[in-house]
């Protein structure tokens, strides 16, 4: 081994010094700014290899080629802040006013000062792309799909895909909007693989301009909104998803939720109580009387079972909890107006948040609740018809009428019919109610309700009133 001759700490700096680095300095400053150096300080400095304040300004010229922190950690992933695009917009449109002005200032140079000649911005920074850049977004997706495909457990777990947050509540914004969607309200949204598709294409089509104007597109989310739907379609191929649902909770409330129903035998938060509760704070916010709802839904009840054992309905634990609910929420929509229960009942229901409860099963329970006769029951129903088979609609109607003429046995609110009994005789079926009080309200209005009935049995009805 050699003895060292010379060993020299210096400064840590981002410009390489020496012959190389100076050769290739004074190679490049003079394509970009022309031979006349005579009265540049910076060049002069460089060229007799001393340091010049500020000279990382001019850092491309001193190097074959710049690197990023992305070279030194090759596939990593990079995460960005809230509003982070915004914030790269903004800071790029300094820099290059900064340049602008620098250039000009070129022209006007007075009173000895010695000359700034900028580099351009393009060999500091990177290159700039689109926000929309096919290839970039081609290159981003291919990424995604890497990352949740070294996530086992994920492929083709065939689950439904639950999203939550202001980039996910901005896509079931848009295609509402966009397919003219009538109910209020993304909690329960359901997108599929078309969908999700659809609005990716939208938001790739637009400029960053178009896309703050973009109706149901939360202005700080521009920045994210192509790669967030880029992550939920990859997420939704991988997963082989049957749908993707939106939802207005986190992950606190789930949580929690998940904590109680460990410890309560998951009854806590069960899927019927939570819907139950959401209905029940409806019902409430608009002042129903709970023990006349109560009243109510036990009258409906007991006219179902009669109906079920006479075969005209089979059991259904699904469509029994809509006519529950249904008769729980009855004409809620009188506390708005007496005169147009039935419509502000239609409306309030079918565009209310209710945990629990999905959009089509929200529609089925306002068309139950706001039932007042078949034609307004069938203009409420435009623009849903779609969601129902032929045979749904009829038995929502059925279900309906039984909820208006059970509202008829408790019109002095007094829970004065104790029991329900339906018997087939010759010529139709006798209607015996059991009943204890004063029942002259219930009497007349259950006489003018009982063609609902009737309808349902497809016979004459004979309305017998027995006090217990």
């Amino acid at each position: 081994t050699k003895a060292v001759q010379k060993f020299a700490l210096m400064p840590v700096s981002e410009v390489a010094f020496g012959d190389a680095g100076t050769a290739l300095f004074r190679q490049r400053y003079v394509a970009l700014f022309g031979g006349n150096t005579g009265d540049d300080p910076l060049y002069e400095a460089v060229s007799s290899g001393r340091r010049y304040q500020g000279q990382e300004h001019w850092l491309p010229l001193y190097h074959p080629e710049l690197e990023t922190l992305f070279d030194y950690v090759p596939g990593a992933g990079v995460s960005f802040d809230y509003m982070a695009g915004e914030a790269i917009e903004q800071r790029f449109s300094q820099i290059q006013e900064h340049y602008e002005a620098r250039v000009d200032s070129l022209e006007g140079q007075r009173f000895g000062a010695p000359p700034y000649k900028p580099v351009p911005p393009e060999q500091m920074f990177f290159d700039g792309k689109e926000h929309n850049d096919p290839k970039a977004i081609k290159k981003m997706q291919e990424f995604v799909k890497d990352q949740f495909k070294s996530i086992k457990w994920l492929s083709k777990k065939q689950v439904p895909i639950v999203a939550m947050g202001g980039s996910a509540r901005s896509i079931a914004n848009v295609h509402q909007r966009k397919i003219d969607y009538r109910l209020a309200g993304v909690h329960g949204y359901r997108m599929y693989k078309n969908d999700l598709q659809m609005t990716l294409d939208l938001f790739q089509s637009l400029s960053i301009p178009q896309l703050q104007n973009l109706d149901g597109l939360s202005r700080d989310r521009t920045d994210l909104i192509i790669p967030a739907n880029v992550v939920f379609n990859t997420l939704f191929d991988e997963v082989k998803a049957p749908v993707f649902l939106f939802s207005n909770k986190g992950l606190r409330e789930g949580i929690v939720m998940e904590f109680l129903n460990d410890k309560y035998e998951n009854k806590a938060f069960s899927v019927y109580n939570i819907a139950a509760q959401s209905v029940s704070r409806l019902a409430a916010s608009y002042h129903t009387l709970a023990h006349v709802a109560q009243q109510r839904v036990k009258l409906v009840d007991m006219l179902y079972e009669e109906l079920c054992r006479l075969g005209i309905f089979d059991k259904n634990p699904e469509m029994e909890k809509l006519l529950h609910f249904g008769s729980y929420l009855y004409y809620l929509g009188q506390f708005v107006e007496t005169g147009a229960s039935s419509q502000h009942t239609f409306y309030i229901i079918s565009n209310s948040d209710l945990d629990g409860i999905s959009h089509m099963e929200r529609v089925s329970i306002a068309l139950l609740a706001s039932f007042k006769n078949r034609s307004l029951f069938n203009q409420y129903l435009t623009g849903f018809t779609d969601w129902y088979t032929v045979t749904l609609i009829d038995q929502l109607q059925s279900f309906g009428g039984i909820i208006k003429f059970a509202d008829a046995l408790n019109d002095s609110h007094m829970e004065v019919i104790r029991d329900i009994k339906i018997i087939k005789i010759k010529n139709g079926y006798d209607l015996v109610l059991s009943y204890k009080g004063d029942i002259l309200a219930e009497e007349y209005r259950a006489e003018r309700q009982r063609k609902h009935i009737e309808r349902l049995l497809s016979g004459k009805l004979n309305i017998i009133f027995t006090e217990c």
